[in-house]
Parts: C-alpha cells; structure tokens; sequence
C-alpha cells in the first residue's frame, strides 16, 4: 500500500516541463487578446472619426443646397471650423454642368493616427431661383 501512495503522491505534482508549457500557452493567449483590444479601439475610434467626417460634410452639403443661385461661382473652396476636431478640413467644390444645375462634391478629411481618412460626399442641385 506504501507503493500506490507514493506514485499518487508524485503523480499530483506539475514538472517543470508542464508548467513551461502552460505559461508559453497562457502568454499566446494574452498577447492575443490584448491585441484584440486594441485592434477595437482602433476601430472604434475610426467609426466615431468618420461619423464626425459624415456630420460636417452633411451639413456643408446643406449649406451650400441653400446658397442663393445668385451667389453660386464655381470652384473650390476649403474652410474649418473651430468646432470641429482639430485637422478637419471641408473641401466644397461647385461645378456647372450643361443642363444647367450644379453639381456639388464635398470632401472632408482630417489628420489622424492612421494616415488622412475622408469622408466624400456628391449632390447636383438646381441652377435656377431657390
């Protein structure tokens, strides 16, 4: 009987072996993970950019639907806002078009960690009265 309570006795205890095993799998494990979390938090951070982006070109675009025919010249022209996230820029570009209305691009970009993401949007409004 001394014999079997000896080999439980030694087959309950981790070897060296085992236990190096197991934290080079724990450690896989957790590098992964936090390489997830913050693979997220990049994305999130890119979703909230480029809904910020979406906002500011919606309402230049709104802006420039509900400029007097009158005061339409084509071009581009570039402008910020205090408002806005620092590095934001709205390009608004009027362009004729032969059937008489406009046609109206408006890109928003801004300076972020990952490179310069925009945010492009296009319309044609009419070249008569409003």
């Amino acid at each position: 009987m001394n014999t079997e309570q000896t080999t439980l006795g030694s087959r309950r205890a981790m070897t060296l072996l085992e236990l190096m095993i197991f934290l080079g799998v724990f450690s896989l494990l957790a590098v992964a993970t936090m390489r997830c979390i913050g693979d997220g938090r990049l994305l999130r951070a890119n979703a909230r950019d480029r809904s910020v982006m979406t906002a500011i070109a919606l309402s230049e675009l709104e802006r420039a639907r509900t400029m007097p025919s009158s005061n339409l010249n084509g071009g581009r022209v570039e402008r910020s806002d205090p408002s806005w996230p620092s590095g934001t820029v709205a390009a608004v570009e009027l362009a004729p078009r032969p059937d008489g209305t406009w046609l109206l691009d408006v890109t928003v970009t801004r300076d972020g960690a990952e490179g310069r993401p925009s945010v492009r949007l296009t319309t044609i409004r009419p070249g008569g009265p409003s």
